[in-house]
């Protein structure tokens, strides 16, 4: 029994393996043109189905292709309504791999799995080796059946397995969420089917029940798209997944519920237990297709209104574009904004500079990073709304001047927080190479951060208060602070160990950031008193 259990496994790993393998081969195959077959056949919905039958047909899965159609729908080179045809179709060409399993195509497996071997050792180490990959898939897709089948029919005469299944018989539901969270794990539905034909085969389960198992792991199969949409993807991703999700549950949920007039149109087409199956699982995905096609466009609508884009907090809430009107209040609320951006440059910038240029941490650069991005964030949209306001109003020379240099002083407190972060960059190169600060080098460095620390603060403040007097006297000490700097590059040429003398090079770059900040902070202030 042990034996039959682990060849049952084996046959659907390789089964399984063999799906991956087709999947894997046909999206090398088909990367250079299926993005350009695909903006072109989506032009209409027929062609859309067309690309999904025929891609999934190759694949011998749908969950590879759905996956790819909602990462395009994510990057926005396809609509919803566009990538929902396209999945239908491809719900469609899943049932082959099924239809080629029921009319007994596993009996070539060996030569399929031959002549994938030999096509692969042909084509080593070429391009298109791909192919070779894809006639294995099919070969071991169909072997693992075979395998499955002999299984089955050993585990068929143990009173265990059929005591087992004959509670699936008894109990619907059950079947239905046992088999849907099933396929939602191994995210293959075909896998799922084929062990459900082999049951059958064997006289296991009873058609209804193997119905069921039909219904639900198509369902299931939904579930690859799920994860990829709602795991890190889009907004739009996540409407093309849910949709489809929705439509294959509502669809099942209807079979089930017309579960003997299913089983009757399906028995007077075939009576062959395998055939049954297959056919159940190409007629549930022929019937998604037609019922759901035409309303594609509202379930688009629906969908955008169920899960709506999320519109971003706005940057900076002061900067109203209805206050455009009157000038003095807009200017206002610009200054505002870029005292913010300067508080913020002082609070995450400077006050972890001295601390990150001692000893780098994740955490600081982390922080630092952040706020140099919003800072990025803030003066782009205090910019535009300078200039929106010149485009609206008429401004007084006074108001003229004012805009003028808020734009300046915005300007320059971002190069600013740039320069910031050029200098943490410095840092981080001497980190990759071991640097470890001499003591003297590190005291002069570290005074020159201090000074510049409380120069800044002084900055932000006058800012905040529109303080003349305070930005006149940081213009006036810059020169004070060049020479303090250029202390610290005389220190580095003559004073630097020889086993730091490797280091020499990097040091000067940051010396000349420290340098840059300095000048950095003069020309905030000389903005912040109208010399520009």
């Amino acid at each position: 029994m042990t034996q039959s259990w682990l060849a049952l496994l084996g046959g659907m790993a390789l089964f399984t393996f063999g799906l991956s393998q087709t999947s894997e081969s046909l999206r090398r195959l088909t990367a250079g043109w299926l993005k350009s077959l695909l903006l072109v056949m989506t032009k209409n919905p027929l062609g859309s189905v067309i690309l999904g039958i025929t891609t999934t047909m190759l694949a011998g899965s749908s969950s590879a292709i759905t996956v790819m159609v909602v990462s395009f729908v994510s990057a926005g080179l396809l609509e919803l309504r566009q990538a929902l045809e396209v999945i239908l179709g491809a719900a469609i060409g899943t049932t082959l791999t099924v239809q080629l399993i029921s009319f007994d195509f596993i009996r070539y497996a060996p030569i399929l799995v031959f002549l994938g071997v030999v096509i692969l050792i042909i084509q080593r180490g070429k391009d298109n080796a791909s192919l070779g990959s894809l006639t294995l898939g099919f070969g071991l897709i169909f072997y693992g059946m075979m395998v499955m089948i002999g299984a089955v029919h050993n585990l068929s005469t143990e009173v265990g397995v059929r005591s087992a299944l004959k509670v699936l018989n008894h109990h619907a539901l059950l079947t239905y969420l046992l088999v849907l969270l099933f396929t939602a794990v191994i995210q293959n539905s075909a896998t799922v089917i084929a062990l459900a034909i082999t049951f059958r085969l064997h006289g296991l389960i009873s058609l209804p029940t193997g119905l069921v198992i039909v219904f639900a792991a198509n369902v299931g199969s939904t579930a690859a798209a799920m994860y990829s949409a709602w795991l890190g993807g889009s907004r739009s991703a996540k409407r093309t997944a849910t949709a489809y999700f929705l439509m294959k549950f509502s669809l099942s949920l209807l079979a089930l519920a017309s579960l003997g007039p299913f089983e009757h149109v399906l028995l007077s087409v075939e009576t062959a237990p395998g055939r049954v199956l297959a056919d159940a699982h190409t007629l549930f995905n022929i019937l998604l297709a037609v019922l759901f096609l035409p309303f594609l466009g509202p379930i688009a609508r629906l969908m955008q209104r169920w899960l709506p884009d999320i519109r971003p907090k706005p940057i900076s809430p002061l900067l109203d574009m209805d206050l455009l009107d009157d000038p003095h209040v807009a200017l206002t609320r610009a200054a505002q904004e870029i005292a913010r951006m300067a508080r913020i440059i002082q609070n995450q910038i400077f006050d972890n500079l001295p601390a990150y240029l001692e000893m780098p941490r994740e955490s600081i650069s982390r922080s630092m990073r952040q706020a140099e991005s919003d800072v990025d964030l803030l003066h782009h949209a205090i910019t535009h709304y300078l200039f929106q306001l010149g485009q609206v109003s008429h401004l007084t020379d006074a108001e003229l001047t004012s805009q003028v240099r808020l734009l300046y002083l915005a300007n320059h407190l971002e190069h600013l927080s740039d320069t910031a972060i050029k200098v943490m960059n410095t840092r981080d190169k001497l980190v990759r190479r071991n640097f470890s600060w001499p003591p003297a080098l590190w005291t002069d460095t570290l005074a020159l951060l201090t000074r510049l620390d409380e120069q800044y603060h002084r900055l932000a403040d006058a800012i905040s208060l529109d303080d003349d007097e305070q930005a006149l006297s940081l213009v006036q000490e810059n020169p004070e602070l060049l020479r303090q700097e250029a202390k610290i590059r005389l220190n580095i040429l003559t004073h630097v160990e020889e086993s730091q003398l490797r280091f020499t090079s990097t040091l000067l770059e940051l010396s000349d950031d420290l340098s840059l900040l300095t000048n950095r902070i003069a020309a905030v202030s000389r903005a912040l008193l109208g010399i520009i």
